[in-house]
């Protein structure tokens, strides 16, 4: 996010940007040999979900970017559309993505109870208490999924 690319200053890309960053890492898992063609859809599903997520964190952040003249997905759609966008990219997740975990199920209906508060109720501080329950929720959903995966 540097000059002359600061994609945080491009609205919508500022969350995209997040979850090609995330696909990124993963992607660098297949690159010691396995073929570009076996990335599992959930893969990139899991990339939009981080942007979803980083929607959150803009709308959290939007008094102080807009009083820096920050242009985030947040201060060009507002805080309530912004909340609307991600809600209907989570809710896409969860009935589309094929996701089985439960663990993981569950920390994306958290999301989407989130951003549909968020999209009812315009409130920056309120946002900010539920992104640090949102990460509570997804450090143990990710413990849980870990545990079910290796433990199970």
């Amino acid at each position: 996010s540097e000059p002359p690319i600061r994609l945080k200053e491009k609205p919508v890309l500022d969350s995209l940007s997040n979850g090609a960053l995330v696909l990124s890492v993963i992607l660098l898992g297949y690159s010691y040999g396995a073929p570009v063609s076996s990335i599992p859809l959930t893969v990139y599903i899991a990339s939009f979900a981080v942007s979803a997520i980083h929607a959150l964190g803009a709308i959290m952040d939007y008094s102080a970017d807009k009083l820096a003249g920050t242009t985030t997905t947040a201060t060009f759609f507002g805080r309530r559309l912004t909340a609307a966008l991600a809600l209907a990219l989570v809710l896409a997740i969860i009935f589309f993505s094929g996701i089985k975990s439960q663990s993981l199920r569950m920390f994306f209906w958290y999301e989407a109870v989130t951003f549909g508060i968020l999209a009812v109720k315009d409130d920056e501080r309120l946002a900010k208490h539920l992104f640090s329950l949102s990460f509570l929720i997804a450090l143990a959903s990710i413990a849980i999924f870990v545990y079910q995966q290796f433990y199970k």
